[in-house]
């Protein structure tokens, strides 16, 4: 499931159900939308205006790429774990988390993304056991 959204899987350990990876990706029209909603919504919450991350020309006089740098660190950084439990013979409890992932909507993103993926893996797994 991990491999179809194109995240890479750091460790697994088929024992006790726990996975590690490198978050998926949304996409890069998805992906930058976020970002900058985030960026936004954090300078927002520490004072400054909306407006400071708005090219115009006094804006620009550094030419700082805030949001293209900051974003493609933030992925690098970022990853998940998928803990599965074995709870009978047809039930299975999944826990999934996010580390290094802030902005709220980014995670409801995330999670609505890789539980799909899940989802449907479990299910197509269940013929096979």
């Amino acid at each position: 499931a991990l491999s179809t959204l194109g995240s890479r899987v750091n460790n697994m350990e088929r024992s006790s159900g726990y996975i590690t990876a490198s978050i998926p990706s949304l996409g890069p029209t998805r992906t930058a939308l976020m970002h900058k909603a985030a960026i936004r919504q954090y300078a927002t919450a520490k004072g400054y205006p909306a407006s400071v991350l708005d090219r115009s020309a006094e804006n620009d006089l550094f030419q700082l790429d805030v949001e293209g740098s900051s974003s493609m660190m933030m992925r690098n950084m970022a990853g998940m774990t998928l803990s599965l439990v074995r709870q009978g013979k047809t039930r299975t409890k999944v826990k999934l988390r996010f580390d290094n992932v802030y902005y709220p909507e980014l995670v409801a993103e995330y999670y609505k993304l890789v539980w799909t993926a899940v989802d449907k893996q479990m299910f197509l797994d269940q013929s096979l056991d």
